[in-house]
C-alpha cells in the first residue's frame, strides 16, 4: 500500500540575462492508498532444481517534466517472470535462467526535439509513452570451480518496444535506445596455493551492446551512436595479516574510450565519457 505526495517549486536563474530563459514552475501530485499486488510461486523439482513464477504490479512515481513543464503521471503496469534455479556440488556452484515480460504505461523518454520544450535549453523535457513492452532473458552462473577459484558470469538481453503511443509512428519501434539491450559480465578470483595463499588475483570483463539517440533539433535530424564495447578490470589482493587486507584495482586496463551516456540533442550536446584507465590502492583493517 503506497501513499505518495510530491510538491516542487522551481525558480531558476530569475535575474540572469542571456539567451537562456529563466525557469519558473510549480508541480504537485498526490496518491493515497494505492494498492500494489504481487505474488510468487516456487516448486522444487528435486534436490538440485527449483522452478518459479512471479507477478507484480508496477507503480512508480516520477519527477520528469513534459514540454509544457507539467509533471508526468506515475509509471503503472504489470511484470511477469518465470525461471529455474539450480544448485550443484553441495552448493559450490549455482546457476539460474529466467525470462521476463513487462508492460508499462507512462514511461518517460527524452523528447526527440528539445527545442520544442517550454524552457529549452535550461531544462530537459520528456514525453510519456502510451504503453511499452519489455521482454528479455537473464542467465547467471556463479560459484567455486575449486576451493581457491571463484567464477561468475551473467548475460542479459532486454528489448523494449512501443505497443501503443499517441505518436502512431512510434508503435513497434525500440524504446529508450540509449540503454543497452545486451549485457555480459564475467568475473573471476583465484587464491594462490601453498606459501602464497595470502595472495589472490582476479579480474572482470564487461561488454554491452550498441546504443544510440536519434531525433531532430530545430528540424535538423541527428543520430548519435556508441558502438558495442568491452571493458576489462584487474585486481590483486594481499591478506597481509589476519586483520589487514590490501587490494590493488586496475580499472579499464586497456584504457578503452567510450561514452556511457549519450546526448539527446545536437543543440545542447552532452555526451559523457566513461572512466579512463585508473588505479586504486586500498587497505582494510578489521578490529
Amino acid at each position: 500500500m503506497d501513499w505518495y505526495d510530491y510538491d516542487d517549486t522551481v525558480n531558476t536563474y530569475p535575474n540572469f540575462t542571456s539567451n537562456t530563459p529563466s525557469v519558473s514552475a510549480h508541480n504537485s501530485y498526490k496518491v493515497n492508498s494505492h494498492l500494489t499486488k504481487y505474488a510468487g510461486l516456487v516448486y522444487d523439482l528435486n534436490d538440485q532444481h527449483a522452478i518459479y513464477a512471479s507477478y507484480t504490479d508496477t507503480f512508480k512515481p516520477q519527477n520528469y517534466l513534459d514540454a509544457d513543464s507539467k509533471l508526468l503521471a506515475p509509471v503503472i503496469g504489470q511484470n511477469y517472470e518465470i525461471g529455474i534455479k539450480g544448485e550443484y556440488f553441495n552448493g559450490a556452484l549455482n546457476a539460474s535462467a529466467a525470462v521476463f515480460l513487462m508492460d508499462q504505461k507512462n514511461r518517460a523518454f527524452r523528447s526527440t526535439d528539445q527545442t520544442q520544450c517550454a524552457n529549452y535549453p535550461a531544462v530537459t523535457c520528456y514525453s510519456a509513452a502510451g504503453e511499452v513492452r519489455s521482454k528479455g532473458v537473464e542467465l547467471e552462473v556463479q560459484g567455486a570451480i575449486t576451493p581457491n577459484w571463484q567464477i561468475g558470469a551473467g548475460y542479459t538481453v532486454a528489448i523494449a518496444r512501443f505497443r501503443k503511443d499517441a505518436t502512431a509512428s512510434n508503435v513497434g519501434e525500440l524504446f529508450d535506445t540509449d540503454t543497452p539491450r545486451h549485457l555480459f559480465k564475467l568475473s573471476t578470483m583465484y587464491r594462490l596455493p601453498g606459501a602464497l595463499q595470502g595472495w589472490r588475483i582476479g579480474g572482470s570483463v564487461y561488454r554491452q551492446g550498441a546504443i544510440y539517440n536519434k531525433g531532430t533539433t530545430s528540424g535538423v535530424p541527428f543520430n548519435i551512436t556508441q558502438s558495442a564495447y568491452t571493458v576489462a578490470d584487474l585486481v590483486i589482493g594481499w591478506q597481509a595479516t589476519k586483520n589487514l587486507d590490501v587490494r590493488l584495482n586496475i580499472n579499464n586496463v586497456f584504457d578503452k574510450k567510450y561514452y556511457n551516456a549519450l546526448s539527446g540533442s545536437t543543440g545542447f550536446p552532452s555526451n559523457v565519457y566513461g572512466e579512463p584507465r585508473n588505479v586504486m590502492l586500498s587497505a582494510r583493517y578489521q578490529f
